[in-house]
């Protein structure tokens, strides 16, 4: 059998059962995944051994009870269609688990109780309280008779009824145990690493909600094979053997239940049959808070049927219970009380939908019928029920939305009273790292046959798959998907296909689909793959389509503006993140063969405005490798207005979709693909390029170390209060980062008297999600989003009104940068070790002068930085005491005025309570004399004065060595961001010629005429450090004719005669020709595209309609 405790996540591994393992015996379970590997766990003697129990005769698999597919008129669909390319995975039923007893006895640092009837433990102080029923005991007491208690030994044999008062009691098992006629008792509390963990991830799989969940305490209490009392006979051969393992984090507490084997119920002074251990007054297990109102009693408890608790769970695994017990009131792993919150994991998907989501909160009926509706687009999410606390859904693949949603349940079909938020992420994440290739695409034009792999192991329970072309259009503002030719079946252990390209009728992308088949009825077909491409079709066809589809276009141009300056290099665009943000059609970090593709064969990297702004609102900036502004007049790629921000949506907008068809294709058809400089020309007067003229880089600051800190003005100095304060906010209070700053401590944990920085959270007033960064001992870093714990694993993650991007980092730091999307305010996290190093960047004018805080006022002025929370001002050259008691202490906050998160104050001491510690004095850095300093500063430092402080205060190396590295990076950064000089561009000249070697000072632009013109002005212009040239532009003039020299002046008058006749002989040709093809009459069934009732657009400044952009085989040139 296997063993569940090792799964990953509820959802990533599906156990198999491979065969019987015997009771306590060292076992090896193969797990296999259900996206593509394969792991076999092995249980040794040299590590943990579990106790095993095959239940498979007791509980069958549970089968999926639903068809997992849609009507639509009439006919059955599946589940998974949608843009680009897809693989379809199935859900299998999940096979019975098994328990597992965590492990106990001498040999694991075990204690027994005392071997008398009735007896225990005694008093057990406890390294940190337990949290139960909302309040938090620092003592224990483990009872022979089955049963936990915190005020006192339980000395009472015979079991009760709850509620009762003044005995707050955890019973596995409370009954007449008598360990003098056998079996032992056991506890011990641990921090042991393997058993946090393994404690931890029982918690994490059973519920979403509390995925985040990290144990720093156990208690392990083992009844092993205890008799009951007054056992007489084959009684005396009857034991029962279960488990209470009681496990924290300081705040979150929760009991695990394990019952092994339970073969009596009650001893004979309870009434029972002392031959059995049957009858009379059975155990009692549940939970009690001992206020005479709240308990919770297990199913079967205090009846017969209690002896069933080893075929019973909450959790699927029989014999398995999980309790929260921290709250007023116990729960389970799921909630019966008819509404509340669902949680899913995954937290948050693609756009496109097709993938597993588990979903946890209410308990389920097994034998009800369960689907997902997700609110906002009204779309089903077809479910199978896992256990009576998990379903399993597939997201839906028609929704074409992005960030929040709301999922209800339908159950039984009744909607249920319950809710969640999921997280769609948009799509254009997804480009860059495709999961499915297409070889040679410059041959993927209409009837050419064509090679596509994928991994097959994406689709292990399907032999063959199911692959499908589809176009994909917007009518109306609404996505369509339209198959178009036949649908493949191949087979799926190859995973490559070779199929011809069919012909499409009128669309722009068009889309690949790839899912195995529908096969039975407890299987759901999973989309897991996406990737699109731009299509094609006959020419015929195309040209009508471009000339209708062009025309359209044309009309809407007339709105775009301009909306601010570019970067005018790539290193200032990097930076300057308040305002931009990478490109996902062009990033310098992808490599990606398709990657700036379709920004012009020039272009090394592009950036987009990080608000998504309206309609008519949106451009591009674009760079070469040399880093420098390109400008889309000199083609090749190029920075211009665009009409849509990808992740715009509504008011018949589709995120990224809307955008792939409203600026990238237009680009592509009329600049990089088509054949006529002409349409370019008119493409640029409705898509206006940007420059980087007027460009004001962001302003930064820095917090570092311990901590040092330097103002959005440049004022550098030094500041170590404890508590939570104002690192920044505006003057209205409206947008604001808070810090934490925690006691330093040496290389011995011994605290120190300076403080470092160890959470930071930041919040726009109404307008954004509270984020909070925190160091943390287990995970390195925690963020909370509104208070709740969230994992960061993608490169970019979106909340409401703040995005998180993951930097690469090395071992020893987790990077984080979280974008205010609406203020311009970007604020980097680099988390150590030991503490939080801070960079801000204010990228907006309106914030200049409006700013209070720690960091200054950012009015280019830094003799007022040190101003107080009521407006004081000290001067600038203030002594550290006086910045720190008459400034810095100022913006300490209260505990109602912080974002920062904390728990469970009461469980601080007064010492460490995050506020009002005004009596903290610090070792101030100008008291420092370098006769004391450490062995190997000047080494270490060289001659970093920051760097020095914290290395004589905590004798960490990795602490000054962090402090200097993060100042030098700072550095660097304000010296990127500092404002460059950048001459107008200087377009070509008529009848001449321009040649130009940049924009920068000292940049040259050389100027030719055409023959027979000549110039007319300076042919050479300098870019000056004003920013402007040296000259105004040249003019090409035509050389006049001369009228000295009349062999010449006859020539010209004789070649000009010449013409003349030359053109009247043409012209009289052409008519005849003309005269005679249109007295042909057409066939009935011909066409012609001149015939089409459309004005072209202005872009258009000739008769020519251009060459079909399909026919262009760079156009398909993506992977």
């Amino acid at each position: 059998m296997c063993v569940d405790a090792y799964r990953p996540s509820p959802s990533s591994v599906l156990c198999v059962a491979t065969s019987l393992v015997p009771e306590r015996s060292v076992s090896t379970i193969t797990a296999a995944s259900s996206s593509t590997t394969t792991t076999t766990i092995t249980t040794t003697t040299t590590t943990t051994t579990f106790s095993t129990k095959n239940y498979s005769n007791n509980y069958s698999s549970i089968f999926l009870r639903r068809l997992c597919q849609r009507r639509r008129g009439g006919q059955t669909q599946g589940v998974g269609w949608l843009f680009l390319i897809f693989l379809t995975l199935l859900l299998t039923p999940s096979p019975v688990l098994t328990l597992h007893l965590y492990p106990f006895n001498s040999t694991n640092g075990d204690s027994a109780t005392e071997r008398t009837d009735d007896g225990g433990s005694g008093k057990i102080n406890l390294a940190q309280p337990f949290p139960f029923f909302g309040k938090h005991h620092d003592k224990i007491f483990v009872n022979n008779n089955g049963a936990i208690t915190f005020f006192n030994d339980l000395r009472t044999y015979r079991p009760e009824n709850f509620p009762l008062n003044n005995t707050p009691i955890i019973a596995p098992y409370w009954a007449d145990v008598d360990v003098l006629v056998g079996g032992t008792v056991w506890y011990r509390q641990t921090v042991d690493a393997a058993i946090l963990r393994l404690a931890e991830n029982e918690v994490r799989n059973y519920s979403s909600a509390f995925r985040k969940f990290r144990a720093n305490w156990a208690f392990i209490a083992t009844w092993d094979r205890v008799g009951f009392y007054g056992a007489i006979n084959e009684g005396r051969e009857r034991r029962n053997t279960f488990q209470a393992v009681l496990v924290s984090d300081g705040a979150l507490s929760f009991v695990i239940l394990n019952y092994d084997t339970i073969e009596w119920t009650t001893g004979s002074n309870s009434q029972g049959t002392p031959e059995t251990g049957l009858g009379g007054n059975p155990a009692q297990a549940g939970f009690n808070a001992g206020d005479g109102v709240n308990f919770y009693e297990i199913e079967g408890a205090r009846t017969e049927s209690v002896i069933n608790l080893t075929r019973k769970s909450n959790v699927d695994i029989p014999g398995k219970f999980i309790f929260r017990t921290d709250a007023p009131e116990i729960e389970g792993f799921c909630s019966a009380a008819g509404s509340g919150t669902l949680y899913f994991s995954p937290s948050s998907g693609s756009m496109l939908g097709g993938y597993e989501v588990s979903i946890t909160g209410p308990c389920f009926n097994t034998t009800s019928e369960v689907t997902g509706l997700l609110v906002e687009s009204n779309s089903t999410l077809p479910c199978v029920i896992e256990s009576e606390a998990k379903v399993r859904c597939i997201m839906p693949t028609d929704v074409f939305l992005v960030g929040q949603v709301t999922v209800a349940l339908v159950v039984d079909q009744r909607l249920w009273n319950y809710s969640g938020t999921f997280t769609l992420v948009n799509a254009a994440q997804l480009t860059l790292a495709p999961q499915v290739r297409r070889h040679t695409p410059k041959e993927w034009l209409a009837r050419k046959k064509v090679n596509v792999t994928w991994n097959p192991s994406h689709l292990p329970s399907s032999e063959q798959v199911l692959v499908e072309v589809r176009a994909f259009s917007l009518e109306d503002g609404q996505p369509k998907l339209s198959r178009v030719g036949e649908t493949l079946t191949v087979a799926n252990n190859g995973g490559e296909l070779s199929m011809t390209i069919p012909v499409f009728d009128t669309t722009a992308l068009a889309v690949i689909q790839i899912k195995a088949p529908h096969s039975t009825i407890n299987r759901v077909p999973l989309v897991h793959l996406v990737r699109h491409f731009p299509s094609s079709m006959e020419q015929r066809l195309a040209v009508r389509w471009l000339v209708l589809w062009l025309a359209g276009w044309g009309e809407k141009e007339s709105e775009l503006t301009s909306l601010t300056a570019c970067p005018c290099t790539l290193n200032q665009a990097e930076r300057d993140l308040g305002r931009w943000q990478v490109d996902p059609l062009c990033s310098s970090a992808s490599s990606a063969a398709h990657n700036c593709l379709y920004r012009g064969s020039n272009t090394y990297e592009c950036l987009v405005p990080i608000t998504t702004g309206g309609a008519s609102s949106s451009q591009v900036c674009c760079y070469g490798k040399d880093r420098e502004l390109l400008d889309v007049r000199e083609g090749g790629g190029g920075s211009m207005v665009e009409r849509y921000n990808y992740r715009l949506q509504g008011n018949n907008t589709v995120a990224w979709f809307s955008y792939l068809l409203e600026d990238v294709v237009p680009f592509l058809h009329c600049c990089e693909y088509g054949t006529s400089r002409s349409h370019c020309e008119g493409f640029r007067r409705v898509r206006a390029p940007v420059s980087c003229q007027d460009y004001i880089p962001p302003v930064a600051a820095q917090a570092a170390g311990d901590p040092h800190l330097v103002t959005l003005d440049n004022l550098s100095y030094t500041f170590n209060g404890e508590g939570d304060f104002v690192l920044l906010q505006d003057i209205s209070g409206r947008i604001v980062v808070h810090v934490q700053a925690s006691r330093a401590q040496d290389t011995e944990g011994n605290t120190q008297n300076a403080t470092v920085f160890t959470a930071v959270a930041m919040a726009v007033d109404n307008e954004t999600d509270v984020v909070e960064i925190r160091k943390d001992q287990e995970d390195f870093v925690l963020v909370r989003v509104n208070r709740q714990e969230v994992d960061i694993t993608d490169p970019r993650t979106e909340f409401r009104g703040i995005t998180i991007y993951k930097n690469g980092t090395d071992n020893d730091t987790v990077e984080l940068t979280v974008v205010m999307d609406t203020v311009g305010i970007s604020v980097l996290v680099s988390v150590t070790e030991d503490l939080l190093n801070i960079m801000v960047l204010v990228s907006s004018r309106e914030l200049q002068g409006k700013l209070r805080g720690l960091l200054g006022n950012n009015n280019n002025n830094k003799s007022d930085d040190f101003m107080a929370r009521n407006g004081d001002i000290i001067s600038a050259s203030s002594s550290m005491r006086e910045i720190h008691f008459l400034f810095g202490m100022t913006w300490l906050l209260n505990e109602n005025e912080t974002l920062l998160y904390h728990p469970d104050t009461s469980l601080l001491s007064s010492s460490s309570a995050p506020t009002l510690r005004n009596e903290f004095v610090p070792v101030f850095i100008n008291s420092l004399s370098n006769d004391t300093y450490r062995n190997g500063t000047e080494e270490l430092c060289q001659g970093n004065i920051q760097c020095i402080y914290d290395y004589q205060l905590t004798g960490k190396e990795s602490i000054a060595e962090s402090t200097k590295q993060f100042n030098a990076r700072f550095m660097q950064v304000v010296s990127e961001i500092e404002p460059v000089v950048r001459c107008p561009y200087v377009d070509q000249i008529s009848n001449g010629n321009r040649t130009l070697n940049g924009q920068k000072v000292g940049s040259i632009a050389f100027f030719s005429c055409d023959d027979k013109y000549q110039a007319n002005g300076s042919i050479a212009l300098e870019c000056l450090a004003s920013g402007s040239w040296n000259d105004s532009l040249p003019t090409c003039q035509r050389v006049p004719l001369s009228t000295d020299n009349p062999a010449l002046l006859y020539a010209g008058i004789i070649g000009g005669v010449g013409s003349f006749f030359l053109l009247l002989v043409t012209v009289g040709l052409v008519c005849l020709i003309k005269r005679r093809c249109t007295s042909r009459k057409r066939k009935p069934d011909q066409t012609s595209v001149g015939e089409l009732s459309v004005e072209l657009p202005v872009i258009f400044t000739g008769p020519d309609i251009p060459n079909p952009v399909f026919e262009n085989p760079h156009f398909l040139s993506s992977n």
